[in-house]
């Protein structure tokens, strides 16, 4: 059984690689369909938010992913109010019940204050470097509710805090500030290493519009 189990999960693990971009594809998509269905959202709770794009997504889901279900932590975490647990896991559903989670996302307000670039560093960044979230081959993502100033102002704000050093975890180091990816404007990219377990992360921001 423990065999079955790791040739289960190595099959889906190799497909959720090879799915890469398409998840990230699938996301941005989605976020997209989520602010044209319910408009404005900058006064709208994380909560909120979060479980509006995970029902769009795994209501649309492709042929292609639909072995993938996006689900909200704080249905599938029943003591939230006691312990840590990710905003969104991605997990694979195997044809006869398996089940295996590959990757945790964080969801973040943000809104051009300091106070708030502060927790998507603490309660975001940081919580992927000190593997209390869930990454895969160094892969993490993040998606930041951007509910006032636009995404590029927003991520200045977040890089200046992050030069600050008031939240660094010992024995981790930020490489590279947040830098635009291929989506300018909407996706931007950093790369942090944990020097106590030699391991490079790289995070990808997913900035959703939400004002």
């Amino acid at each position: 059984m423990n065999n079955r189990k790791t040739n289960i999960n190595q099959v889906a693990r190799a497909l959720f690689m090879k799915d890469l971009e398409e998840i990230e594809y699938y996301i941005l998509a989605h976020l997209k369909k989520v602010k044209q269905k319910w408009g404005t959202m900058g006064n709208c709770k994380e909560t909120k938010i979060t479980s509006r794009i995970c029902e769009e997504i795994n209501l649309n889901l492709s042929t292609e992913l639909h072995s993938f279900r996006f689900m909200y932590g704080r249905t599938h975490n029943k003591n939230h109010n006691k312990e840590v647990y990710p905003d969104i896991s991605i997990n694979w559903i195997g044809k006869v019940g398996e089940q295996e989670k590959f990757l945790d996302i964080e969801c973040k307000r943000i809104n051009g204050s300091r106070v708030l670039a502060g927790k998507y560093i603490e309660n975001g960044i940081n919580r992927f470097l000190s593997q209390k979230y869930l990454t895969l081959n160094g892969y993490a993502f993040m998606i930041a509710y951007v509910q006032k100033e636009d995404a590029n102002i927003n991520r200045k704000i977040i890089n200046k805090v992050l030069a600050g050093n008031k939240f660094k975890i010992s024995g981790c180091e930020t490489i590279q500030e947040l830098a635009p990816g291929k989506n300018f404007e909407v996706v931007f990219n950093s790369k942090h290493k944990n020097n106590k377990v030699n391991k490079l992360i790289s995070i990808k921001h997913f900035m959703f519009d939400c004002r």
